[in-house]
């Protein structure tokens, strides 16, 4: 079921955005793993949203 379909735009890094109403909803946060997979020639992306806690408390930047 899709409650509402955003456009992004790949940049020159292969990098996109997830909208900012996406990741409030979902409470995603900087430095969250996302695991991505194809099926059917279409990209999924899959968010381990029982476990943000643990990622949302490490800087994504440090190296440990």
């Amino acid at each position: 079921m899709i409650n509402k379909q955003y456009k992004a735009t790949i940049l020159k890094g292969g990098q996109i955005t997830i909208p900012a109403a996406i990741r409030r909803q979902l409470g995603l946060k900087p430095g969250q793993k996302v695991h991505q997979y194809i099926q059917s020639g279409k990209v999924f992306l899959d968010f381990d949203l029982q476990n943000r806690s643990v990622e949302q408390n490490q800087d994504p930047k440090r190296k440990d």
